[in-house]
């Protein structure tokens, strides 16, 4: 969904004095800015826990492969 129909909630942000004011007179948006950069925030870190996750089945596996352990052993057939 685009932040353009998004269903939005007004909440309070505390920011700098002086990048308000830069941001009025140029026109800035703040609210589509802070929007955009929560969005992109939350999918750094939707993206970093998906590695640590990826990272750990990883080291589970090289474990098991270490004793000489097959996922397929483990599982069976797919």
């Amino acid at each position: 969904m685009s932040s353009a129909t998004a269903l939005k909630r007004p909440v309070n942000l505390s920011l700098t004095a002086r990048n308000v004011a830069l941001a009025k007179d140029l026109g800035i948006n703040l609210s589509d800015v802070a929007d955009r950069a929560i969005a992109d925030a939350v999918a750094r870190g939707e993206r970093a826990k998906l590695q640590t996750r990826m990272d750990e089945e990883m080291e589970r596996y090289n474990a098991w492969s270490a004793q000489g352990i097959s996922v397929a052993d483990e599982y069976g057939t797919l």
